[in-house]
């Protein structure tokens, strides 16, 4: 559904959230992505990393990698460790 509403424009849904939202969860196209990002769409890309414990996503599903993140946020430890590393991130990333 999500392809075929921004089939004209990759990064009509994307634009339109962050009109509204300061962050949209769960981009999963490439090709929405690439768009986004040349239109300069949003800030920063956020990769939050679970593979040591989950599958990759088939293709299909999910044609994004963590490579196309500006920040890979390892999710791979405790719930502690997730808490103190999404700290860091926030005071790293939020404006002054």
């Amino acid at each position: 559904m999500i392809s075929d509403y921004n089939l004209e424009d990759p990064g009509l849904l994307g634009s339109e959230i962050f009109k509204e939202y300061d962050i949209y969860c769960g981009l999963r196209n490439i090709r929405e992505w690439r768009k986004m990002k040349q239109d300069g769409t949003y800030d920063v890309c956020i990769w939050v990393d679970r593979s040591e414990h989950l599958p990759p996503e088939d293709e299909s599903s999910m044609s994004l990698t963590k490579e196309c993140a500006d920040i890979v946020l390892d999710n791979n430890g405790s719930l502690d460790e997730l808490r103190s590393k999404l700290k860091e991130l926030i005071d790293t990333i939020k404006p002054s």
